[in-house]
């Protein structure tokens, strides 16, 4: 069993307006440009900020740059070192756990804060009133599409929270007191999905559903330059990991009666989607790529699905040889099913020619797919 630091919450007199959460890993370099980003805007907001950084075992010189950087910096640098790589979920909620201020920044280690947002950051966080706040949802420059949009511009409702979480960490600000009410059995258990931030801001919609949140309009966060990725495999491992976590979060929250009545539908129908991604992917990949670098044998199947991978790979040796003609019949056949059941929000089939089309040379594994974008 992962054992992690257990979180609790501290009220004092002097708490400040945020936390900066950095999980890290081996990337003393890129670490280096985030905490320079940081220290370089904290001009007048000292006593607003701090920065909460959890290593996980790094063996790069990690260590030795935060002894550096915490006796030099203008701010308070609160550390935790991990005795051994815990992974990433819980080297997260270390980092969580090491804050004090009233709402906590999740900010990978690869990104920074763009020059001149941090303090306009921290008036937005200083002018919200409303103990229901409990999240902000920051905006990357140069990007509009990676913000969720409610029915009113700014507002970010609980049934929101639950049903469309931002995946990008870096761009969840999240309010420390709601977050530490939350079961802690029910946190952990979000440990193996690998989006432990998204089943947080999911359990805060179901656990509190009088909260709410907010969008940051101005873009803060300079993200790194990465591009969807194609691949087949990684896609088909995405699935998997989808289903895993709509799964273990529905089955895990069936007995509160506000989840029945209001989200267990939303759930059956993504654990029954990505149960068909797999199959559908592989279509997609026929009918947009006929030509493809990527052919997985059985044991890549066996090794994402366990047995059940025979079954998808008989599919996949089928499908291949399937004439293009049937193939792209029965991908339009599946889309209209899709798009009668509201599976998914990207139903059309030029927007899925589109990606497979655009992709068509970077089939490698990356840590992004587009299976998340548009679950």
């Amino acid at each position: 069993m992962v054992s992690f630091i257990s979180f609790t919450f501290t009220n004092t007199n002097m708490e400040k307006q945020l936390s900066v959460c950095i999980p890290t890993f081996n990337r003393k370099n890129k670490l280096k440009l985030v905490v320079d980003s940081i220290c370089s805007q904290v001009s007048g907001i000292e006593n607003e900020v701090e920065i909460c950084i959890s290593d996980n075992a790094s063996t790069d010189g990690t260590s030795d740059y935060l002894d550096e950087v915490k006796k030099n910096s203008p701010i308070g640098i609160i550390i935790n070192r991990n005795k051994k790589n815990l992974g990433m979920d819980a080297n997260i909620l270390n980092a969580f756990n090491l804050a004090t201020g009233r709402y906590m920044w999740l900010l990978g280690d690869d990104d920074q804060v763009v020059k001149g947002t941090l303090k306009k950051l921290i008036d937005f966080l200083k002018e919200i009133k409303d103990d229901n706040i409990a999240l902000v949802y920051l905006k990357v420059y140069g990007n509009s599409k990676n913000t969720i949009s409610s029915g009113e511009p700014n507002w970010i409702t609980s049934e929101e929270m639950v049903t469309r979480p931002n995946h990008f960490m870096s761009t969840d600000v999240i309010q420390r007191k709601v977050f530490n009410e939350l079961d802690k059995k029910m946190v952990a258990k979000g440990l193996s999905t690998g989006y432990i931030h998204a089943w947080i801001i999911r359990l805060m919609g179901v656990r509190s559903p009088e909260v709410k949140g907010l969008h940051f309009e101005i873009p803060v966060v300079l993200g790194e330059n990465s591009y969807t990725n194609a691949s087949l495999v990684q896609q088909l491992r995405f699935s998997k990991v989808m289903f895993s976590i709509y799964s273990m979060f529905f089955f895990g929250n069936l007995m509160l009666p506000i989840f029945r009545k209001k989200y267990s539908i939303f759930f059956i129908k993504k654990i029954l989607l990505s149960m068909s991604f797999p199959f559908f992917e592989m279509l997609c990949e026929r009918v947009f790529r006929p030509v493809t670098k990527e052919f997985p044998d059985l044991r890549i199947f066996i090794n994402i699905f366990g047995i059940s991978g025979i079954l998808l790979y008989i599919y996949y040796k089928i499908i291949r040889i399937t004439p293009n003609s049937i193939a792209n019949l029965i991908l339009k056949i599946s889309l209209s099913v899709i798009k009668l059941l509201k599976f998914t929000r990207n139903p059309h089939y030029e927007f899925w020619k589109e990606f497979w089309v655009k992709n068509m040379e970077k089939e490698v594994d990356t840590s992004r797919s587009f299976f998340e974008e548009t679950m």
